[in-house]
């Protein structure tokens, strides 16, 4: 009997340590990532600033292991710093634009043309970014070398099979 409760005594230990952990993890997420459930609200999306740090982070660190000459690695400082100033300026564009749209939407009337139009000249802006970029990254993979290359298809492959 003495182990049965010996086990009992461990097991709700463990348990009890285990729901406390979860409750303390839940909470800090709750206040740093604005919660889990956004009720009938909007998706944040990804407009915080450590998103922007983290994706700079992961070319840097893809970069890294490619090796890049003096070239490439000027051309890859263009890419990065035109991503970079995109991020940065898109943050502010954004959180203009939320601010706009809610304070229309707070309106007993609001101009939905307006806010339709708004949206439309930030799809396009956004596409004219994307296709700059898509240009830039053109550029640098043809002045990538073989091994290079395939070190880049390579990680691609490996990502596309991991989500399908």
């Amino acid at each position: 009997m003495k182990i049965r409760r010996r086990f009992y005594f461990i097991g709700g230990s463990i348990l009890l340590a285990m729901l406390i952990t979860g409750f303390g993890l839940a909470a800090v997420l709750e206040n740093s990532w604005g919660g889990f459930r956004h009720g009938k609200g909007f998706h944040r999306g990804f407009g915080h600033k450590d998103v922007g740090e983290f994706v700079l982070w992961r070319l840097d660190k893809q970069m890294k292991e490619l090796n890049l000459t003096k070239g490439q690695q000027d051309k890859y400082n263009q890419i990065r710093s035109n991503i970079e100033k995109h991020l940065t300026e898109g943050m502010d564009d954004r959180k203009a634009m939320m601010d706009t749209f809610h304070g229309e939407m707070s309106k007993d009337a609001p101009d939905v043309s307006r806010l339709v139009g708004m949206m439309k000249t930030k799809i396009d802006e956004v596409s004219g970014i994307m296709g700059e970029n898509l240009d830039l990254v053109a550029g640098f993979y043809k002045s990538l070398d073989v091994d290079q290359k395939n070190k880049i298809l390579n990680e691609i492959r490996d990502r596309m099979d991991a989500h399908h």
